[in-house]
C-alpha cells in the first residue's frame, strides 16, 4: 500500500506550526513574582501595610478630635447659657411678680449646667482616645521610618 493512499492522523500543519504539540505538566509551579524580586516585593508589600495603617490612626485620630472640639465647644456654650440664664432667673425671682418667670428661667438654666457637665465627661473620653489614636499614629510613623 503507498503512502498516498493512506489518510494522514492530524490535519495537515501550517507553516507557522512545524513542531507538534505536547502537553507535559509543569515540575515547578510559575511564580507570580520573579525570583530575584522576591524580597524587594515583600519589603514593599510591608512597606505598604505600615503606611495604611499610618493613614487609618492618623484618619481616627482626625474624625475623634472634630468630635472633641464640637463636644467641648458645646459643652462651654451650655455652661455660659446656664450660668446666664441662672443669673437671670434669681435676679427676676427678687422681684415681687418675677417669680413666675424667674422659676423657669433657673430651671431652663440648671437643665443647661446638667447638660454641661454631661458633655464635659464626653469631651474628656474624647480627648484620651483623641491622645490614644496619636500615639498610636506616632508609632506606626516610626515604625515606618
Amino acid at each position: 500500500m503507498s503512502p498516498a493512499n493512506v489518510l494522514p492522523i492530524a490535519p495537515p500543519q501550517s507553516d507557522t506550526e512545524k513542531q507538534p504539540l505536547t502537553y507535559q505538566p509543569l515540575l515547578y509551579p510559575v511564580l507570580k513574582t520573579q525570583p530575584e524580586n522576591f524580597r524587594m516585593n515583600k519589603i514593599t508589600e510591608i512597606e505598604k501595610q505600615i503606611a495604611d495603617e499610618a493613614a487609618h490612626y492618623r484618619h481616627v485620630a482626625k474624625k475623634y478630635k472634630k468630635a472633641h472640639s464640637v463636644v467641648h465647644g458645646s459643652a462651654i456654650g451650655l455652661g455660659s447659657i446656664s450660668a446666664e440664664l441662672s443669673t437671670a432667673g434669681l435676679a427676676t425671682s427678687l422681684a415681687d411678680i418675677g417669680i413666675i418667670v424667674g422659676a423657669p428661667l433657673t430651671a431652663i438654666g440648671a437643665l443647661c449646667g446638667v447638660s454641661s457637665t454631661g458633655l464635659m465627661a464626653a469631651s474628656k473620653r474624647l480627648e484620651a482616645k483623641v491622645a490614644k489614636h496619636e500615639k498610636i499614629w506616632t508609632l506606626a510613623v516610626d515604625k515606618r521610618d
